[in-house]
């Protein structure tokens, strides 16, 4: 490229009236364009674009090289006027979809007045109505350029009305990607849910555009976690080639989540035979670990899980963050409290990474304060860990709490956590059973035993737990003796 290169510039010394010169200025060009140095072809151009003046035939391919000089180096207003000029010279041409993207690109650049650019695009449409490959690349652009700059109602119009003109383009695929962005940063997903739908069963669309609407439903539902309905579009192009490995990697994770552990583990199962490396990825060495667990090979899930914590970097992680929790509920399980709380810890110090899951790692470090009596300490992991989102958790989270505010003798705390355990889980019939026992020795440390007596008898009659009745009985004959006594 070096010899050619030297060899032109030898040439374009020659005089401006050689026939050679503007072949060799061409070529030379060329040869810049290839390496985009665009700043030395308006150099190059600048002599014969003054010398021209006027666009013909025989020079409009210098002309051409200049708008494009122009154009990328953000010389836009310029670049527009010979694009404007050049659109008729090339009307015919194979490089007419070049110029006329040239021209919009340009015209947008240069003009930010919206009102300029749509009459700029309805002008071309009405110029290219015929023509409609140009067509479809107007409609195209506009839209794209309108995304880049994040007017997103203006793309989102332009491209629903570009998938009504154009269903079977082979940019439609493309053109709904990009619409999925839209719609997921607005939030309007009951009118995309209701488009895709439009579109996998319309026979307009190509297949190409069936199976990426197949994939945004899938992956729309999955993000709502409604993994029933997420289920049937991802097995839709399970057998594409493209598709498969992503879309079993959320068949397993949507049979996870619905609990459905036999189909997670045969999927689980294919992808690893598929894809040999994501059975090293923490994500589904986790979800092969819990499927483990709930097969009550603890001891395997065990080796798989301290795989995850031991992995380099990645300490951000959400999955080695849960393999954490999971060690340290095994061994808290197995009375290794030392070990759980290492890992307990640190879920909980982490709590920025996922609150849920510190939230449950601080229940459990909580039943460790409370075995080893630091009640304070039980009183911080309890407070954090009722605020969970898991209902089991959170019960026993407000019973354990009440419980050591009660032995800390801050009773009139301890009712109000006792009350809203009552108020908010009604239907719990073990919790709250325990909870009014709580209650009514709480009023008999107060002294007030009429309320207590009341309390315990309605348990008694409600309950068939042997223990609790035997405990309301013993404590209903206390009262008695106390009353007797006064």
């Amino acid at each position: 490229m070096k010899k050619s290169m030297k060899i032109l510039n030898n040439l374009i010394k020659l005089k401006l009236d050689s026939p050679w010169y503007e072949k060799a200025i061409l070529q030379k060009v060329t040869l810049l364009s290839l390496s985009g140095n665009y700043r030395e072809i308006t150099s190059l151009l600048a002599p014969i674009v003054e010398k021209e003046k006027e666009i013909n035939e025989e020079n409009k391919t210098f002309f051409l090289y200049w708008a494009i000089a122009n154009l990328k180096t953000e010389k836009y207003c310029v670049a527009q006027e010979y694009y404007m000029k050049l659109i008729k010279y090339f009307t015919d041409s194979p490089e007419i979809h070049s110029v006329v993207t040239g021209y919009i690109i340009s015209f947008y650049k240069c003009f930010a007045d919206n009102h300029v650019r749509n009459r700029m695009f309805l002008s071309l449409k009405k110029e290219f109505k015929h023509r409609l490959s140009i067509l479809f690349q107007i409609y195209y652009l506009e839209g794209l350029l309108y995304f880049k700059d994040g007017l997103y109602d203006k793309a989102k119009n332009v491209w629903k009305d570009t998938l009504e003109h154009f269903p079977d383009h082979p940019k439609i695929p493309f053109i709904l990607i990009k619409l999925d962005k839209i719609f997921q940063k607005q939030g309007d997903k009951k009118v995309w849910e209701s488009l895709l739908l439009k579109i996998n069963k319309d026979k307009r669309y190509s297949s190409d555009a069936k199976d990426i609407s197949s994939l945004l439903l899938g992956n729309l539902y999955f993000e709502e976690k409604k993994y029933e309905n997420a289920l049937p579009f991802y097995f839709n192009i399970l057998n594409k080639k493209k598709y498969r490995k992503f879309c079993l990697e959320r068949i397993v994770l949507s049979y996870y989540y619905l609990g459905k552990f036999k189909e997670a583990k045969t999927n689980l199962g294919i992808l690893f035979l598929e894809n040999p490396h994501a059975s090293d990825q923490p994500k589904f060495l986790f979800l092969q670990a819990d499927l483990l667990l709930r097969l009550n090979k603890t001891a395997e899930a065990l080796q798989l899980l301290e795989k995850i914590v031991k992995k380099k970097g990645g300490s951000v992680d959400p999955w080695k963050f849960k393999a954490e929790l999971e060690l340290g509920k095994i061994y808290y399980l197995r009375k290794g409290y030392k070990k759980a709380k290492h890992f307990l810890e640190d879920v909980f110090k982490k709590s920025e990474l996922d609150l849920e899951t510190s939230r449950q790692a601080s229940f459990y470090l909580g039943l460790i304060a409370f075995q080893e009596k630091r009640w304070e300490a039980a009183e911080t992991y309890f407070q954090f860990s009722s605020l969970s989102h898991n209902n089991a958790i959170k019960m026993e989270a407000l019973f354990r709490l009440g419980c050591v505010l009660k032995r800390k003798g801050a009773y009139r705390e301890s009712m109000e956590v006792f009350q809203r355990l009552l108020k908010n889980f009604p239907g719990e019939k073990k919790w709250c059973e325990l909870t009014r026992l709580e209650l009514a020795e709480i009023y008999m440390k107060q002294k007030k035993l009429e309320e207590a007596l009341k309390v315990l008898k309605s348990l008694l009659k409600a309950t068939k737990d042997k223990q609790l009745k035997n405990r309301a009985e013993i404590l209903i004959r206390q009262i008695e003796r106390k009353n007797v006594q006064k």
